[in-house]
């Protein structure tokens, strides 16, 4: 089974789709790529947003990993966003993520 998600165009998942770059939006409200209206309309309280691409073999991207909200130690929410030791995390894990899918196809 696919699992779908929507994309707008000119958004943060259409941006990381269209150009393989890993996102990292600190204040949701004020970015130009993010819909926070959207967000808030829908009953998400979304303050900050880590992106990164799924690779295929080929090199096309074939998929998302979406981080939303970074906190801090003590579970508060950290203002200052997703950090650099976070986007190495993301980047292992989406690595991580086109192996498995590799291994799935049976390649």
């Amino acid at each position: 089974d696919e699992v779908r998600i929507t994309v707008r165009v000119g958004g943060t998942r259409h941006h990381v789709l269209t150009t393989g770059e890993m996102l990292n939006v600190v204040d949701v409200r004020r970015h130009p790529l993010c819909s926070y209206e959207v967000y808030r309309l829908r009953g998400y309280e979304m303050r900050s947003l880590l992106i990164g691409p799924v690779f295929g073999d080929d090199g096309a991207v074939v998929g998302l990993v979406e981080l939303v909200n970074k906190t801090g130690a003590d579970g508060q929410p950290d203002p200052s966003g997703f950090h650099r030791d976070d986007e190495r995390m993301l980047q292992m894990l989406c690595s991580h993520c086109s192996i498995f899918l590799k291994n799935l196809s049976g390649d």
